[in-house]
C-alpha cells in the first residue's frame, strides 16, 4: 500500500498585488511543519506538487529542514481553480453586491467566493475563456488517476496543493455532493496534513486536515486558511 500525504500550501498574500507568494507567517507555517516531519523521522520516495509559486515556496520550505529529499515533480493539474476570475464575473452578474478588498474584510469576501464557486459549479457564470467547472474537475481526476497508475507498493508521496484541488479530490475519492465539496474547501488549513491510502482497487482517507506542528496552545495563533 502507498501513501499520498496531500498538504495545502502554507498562508499566500490575500489582499496583495500578488496573492501568489507566502506570506511572513506562511514560511514559518512550511518551516514549522518541515521541523516536525523532521523530527519524526518522516521520509518520502516523492515530492510533487502544483505549478504555482505558493506551491513551491511551500515544499521548498518543508524539504529545507529534512535530511534529505527527492527531486520534485510538478504538475499543473493541482494547481488552484482561478478564483479572481470566478469572483469577479459573478459580481460583474450581481452587481447588488457590495464589493470589497478580502484584506480588510476575509470573512465576507469567502463568503461571497463560496456563493461564487457553487454558481460557477452550476454554469451560472459567465467566465468567458477562464477554466469550466467540468474542466477543474477532470483535471484533478486526471491528477489523482497519474498518482494512482504510478505509485509503487510502499511509496509515501508528498504532494503540495490548494485547497481547492485538494477538496476536489476529496470529492472524488469520497463521492461527495458539490455542496459538501465546497464546504470543505472552506476548511482546510495551511500547511494541513491530509492522508490517502492508496489500495489495489480503490484510494481511502484515512486523516484529513490536521495541523500536528501547529496544535500547542502558544502556535494555535499560527492557523490560518488563506
Amino acid at each position: 500500500m502507498a501513501n499520498l500525504i496531500l498538504v495545502r500550501h502554507a498562508q499566500a498574500s490575500l489582499g496583495a498585488t500578488d496573492y501568489d507568494q507566502l506570506s511572513s507567517l506562511g514560511f514559518e507555517q512550511a518551516n514549522l511543519l518541515g521541523e516536525y516531519l523532521m523530527k519524526n523521522e518522516f521520509s518520502a520516495t516523492r515530492f510533487l506538487s502544483g505549478t504555482l509559486n505558493r506551491h513551491q515556496q511551500t515544499i521548498s520550505a518543508i524539504s529545507s529542514k529534512l535530511p534529505s529529499s527527492p527531486e520534485l515533480d510538478v504538475n499543473k493539474g493541482w494547481n488552484e481553480f482561478d478564483f479572481k476570475s470566478i469572483i469577479r464575473a459573478y459580481l460583474t452578474q450581481n452587481p447588488g453586491i457590495s464589493k470589497i478588498q478580502p484584506a480588510s474584510d476575509p470573512a465576507y469576501f469567502f463568503k461571497i467566493l463560496k456563493k461564487a464557486m457553487l454558481a460557477w459549479s452550476q454554469g451560472e457564470v459567465d467566465i468567458g475563456e477562464s477554466e469550466k467547472w467540468s474542466e477543474f474537475e477532470a483535471r484533478v481526476s486526471t491528477a489523482i488517476e497519474e498518482i494512482n497508475q504510478t505509485s509503487k507498493k510502499h511509496d509515501t508521496i508528498l504532494l503540495v496543493s490548494s485547497g481547492g484541488a485538494i477538496a476536489m479530490a476529496l470529492k472524488q475519492i469520497l463521492g461527495l455532493s458539490v455542496e459538501k465539496m465546497i464546504d470543505l474547501n472552506f476548511q482546510i488549513k495551511n500547511t494541513s496534513v491530509t492522508n490517502v491510502e492508496i489500495k489495489k482497487d480503490r484510494l481511502v482517507l484515512s486523516g484529513f486536515n490536521h495541523t500536528p506542528h501547529l496544535d500547542a496552545p502558544e502556535r494555535r495563533s499560527k492557523i490560518s486558511f488563506a
